[in-house]
C-alpha cells in the first residue's frame, strides 16, 4: 500500500483539494456561472446542429413495431 503524504500547512485534507488565495476565489465567484455571449452562442449553435441531426434520423423498426403493438392494445386489438 502507498503511504499518504501529510498535507502542507494551510491545505485541507483530501486528494483533490488545493489552496486558493482570497483574491483568486473572489474573482472566480464574481464570474461564476457566467459565460461570454459569443461562446454561449457558439455552444448553442453546435447543440442545435447535433439535435437537428438526431431529429432527422429514422425511427428504428423495432420501436415502430412496439408503438404499433401498444396502439393495438389501447384500441382493444381492433385495427
Amino acid at each position: 500500500m502507498r503511504e499518504r503524504k501529510a498535507p502542507r500547512s494551510g491545505q485541507k485534507k483530501g486528494p483533490m483539494t488545493q489552496e486558493i488565495s482570497d483574491d483568486a476565489s473572489a474573482g472566480k465567484a464574481e464570474h461564476a456561472g457566467r459565460m461570454e455571449p459569443e461562446l454561449q452562442d457558439h455552444i448553442g449553435r453546435q447543440l442545435r446542429a447535433v439535435y437537428d441531426e438526431i431529429l432527422e434520423e429514422p425511427v428504428p423498426e423495432r420501436f415502430r413495431k412496439l408503438l404499433a403493438d401498444l396502439q393495438d392494445k389501447q384500441s382493444g386489438g381492433r385495427s
